[in-house]
């Protein structure tokens, strides 16, 4: 496992901002190497790259070690939310990318060349992740559908539809088998990979805009937040499969907007 030594972010403001996790001061070599304004970011999973996606409608890929530019990619049409889900494949190979165009879009990292153009959402795109395994990519959208796509030849698996509002956040467990998915109606929802039946509903309250698992697939992290920033914000354990909250943190006039990667277990 790669250990994580930098944090990544984007927002509103006109760079990407890099910190060191040790101390939180700024990464002295990727600090502000965004020249757009940055939506969304992404490390690699073998830790060698960060990805960035912005209004321009380009992937940039810097090199983690010192900085440097690899590629840009030109990905999507510029608009405002051009690029706003950036997803690596677990071998750290492909890249996709999504956001108002609709269109999921998977790329070679290693030449920037294209593989696949996944059409079918009739809104924006607001979270792509890759299955454990690689061979799925499942895409969250604005229509409230998430559709769960084949990487090898693109076929659509399945469509999920139970959701009432925006999907912004989704994470396969570990072992690939259960998928989860977050949406501004409050509720996250678990699905059967295998045939995309809805095993699972987690009443959040607040839009869950992050997912993550823990690494033994034991509880789910959720990420939970008001529809407007700066009202009030949640962070709750679940345990699986039974979905008991097992913890809550919550605060007033904070935001969590994003959970990421595997955690190493829980303990409450």
């Amino acid at each position: 496992m790669v250990a994580v030594q930098q944090l990544a972010t984007a927002g509103a403001g006109e760079r990407v901002h890099v910190f060191r996790t040790a101390d939180g001061s700024p990464d002295p070599i990727l600090e502000d190497v965004s020249p757009t304004i940055g939506r969304v970011v992404a490390f690699s999973p073998d830790g060698t790259l960060l990805a960035g996606g912005d209004n321009s409608g380009q992937i940039t890929l810097w090199r983690v070690n010192d900085g440097q530019l690899v590629r840009q990619i030109p990905a999507h049409a510029a608009s405002p939310e051009s690029i706003v889900a950036l997803a690596f494949s677990p071998d750290s190979t492909l890249i996709a990318s999504g956001g108002a165009d609709a269109v999921a879009k998977i790329w070679h990292v290693a030449d920037g060349s294209p593989l696949r153009s996944l059409s079918g959402h009739s809104l924006n795109i607001y979270t792509l992740a890759f299955s454990p395994q690689g061979d799925l990519l499942v895409s969250g959208s604005g229509d409230t559908t998430l559709k769960l796509w084949r990487v090898a030849d693109g076929n659509l698996n399945y469509t999920l539809t139970n959701h009432t509002d925006l999907v912004v956040s989704a994470a396969f467990s570990p072992d690939g088998t259960t998928l989860a998915s977050g949406c501004f109606d409050g509720t996250a929802r678990l699905w059967n990979v295998t045939d995309g039946s809805n095993v699972g509903t987690l009443q959040d309250g607040f839009a869950v805009r992050g997912l993550a698992y823990t690494s033994d697939g034991n509880h789910l992290f959720t990420a939970g937040a008001a529809a407007f920033p700066g009202l009030r914000g949640t962070l709750r354990i679940w345990h699986l499969p039974d979905g008991t909250n097992v913890q809550t943190f919550s605060r007033e006039l904070a935001f969590p907007t994003t959970l990421r990667g595997h955690l190493n277990g829980f303990c409450g």
